[in-house]
C-alpha cells in the first residue's frame, strides 16, 4: 500500500478502484448541481497518484472569438477543480460541511487552443493538517489550493490561487 492510500499524504485517499468511483460521484455531483458545468461538457478525468484531481472539457463549447479557451470557462474550471478536490478530500476525512470558494486570483499566462485540462494538486501536508485541525476544533476551516490549466505540451496556460471554506450551511449564507 502506498503512503497516499494509507492516508499519510494530504487530502484525497484514493479508493481501491483507483479513484474511479470517487470521480463518478464527483462528476454526478458537479453536473447535477452546476448547470454551467453541463454546458461546458466538463469531465472529472482522474485522481493521480499524488492526489491531484484532473478535470477536462473540450474547446468547442468553451471557445472565445480568438479561437482559444474563453477566460470565463478557464476561471470556472479552475474554481471547480479546487472545489471538487476539497469535496473529495473532505469525504476521505469524514468532513461533511458545505464548501465554497471565498476568494481567488487568477493569472492567464498564455492562450489555450486545445481541450481544457485542469489539475488541482494536493496542498502541502502541513496545510492539510492545519485545515483538518481547524475543522475538528471549530466546525469551520479554510484551505488554499492552486489549480492550473495545462496546454497539450504540459506548459501552464493559467493558474489560480484560491481559498475555499468548509462550514455549516447556515454559516456560509
Amino acid at each position: 500500500m502506498s503512503k497516499h492510500q494509507s492516508g499519510e499524504l494530504a487530502g484525497i485517499v484514493i479508493g481501491s478502484d483507483g479513484g474511479l468511483s470517487q470521480c463518478r460521484w464527483l462528476q454526478t455531483t458537479i453536473l447535477d448541481s452546476i448547470p454551467l458545468a453541463r454546458a461546458m461538457q466538463l469531465q472529472v478525468s482522474r485522481i493521480d497518484r499524488a492526489g491531484g484531481l484532473h478535470l477536462s472539457a473540450p474547446l468547442a463549447p468553451n471557445v472565445n472569438d480568438k479561437g482559444s479557451a474563453f477566460g470565463g470557462a478557464i476561471g470556472s474550471m479552475l474554481a471547480l477543480a479546487g472545489w471538487g478536490w476539497l469535496q473529495l478530500a473532505n469525504q476521505s476525512t469524514g468532513i461533511s460541511q458545505h464548501v465554497v470558494i471565498q476568494r481567488n486570483q487568477g493569472l492567464c499566462q498564455r492562450p489555450c487552443y486545445g481541450a481544457l485540462s485542469v489539475v488541482c494538486p494536493a496542498p502541502a501536508e502541513r496545510d492539510w493538517q492545519c485545515y483538518v485541525r481547524a475543522y475538528r476544533r471549530f466546525s469551520r476551516a479554510r484551505l488554499r489550493l492552486q489549480p492550473v490549466l495545462l496546454n497539450a505540451d504540459g506548459s501552464v496556460a493559467s493558474r489560480m490561487v484560491a481559498e475555499y471554506v468548509a462550514a455549516l450551511q447556515e454559516d456560509i449564507k
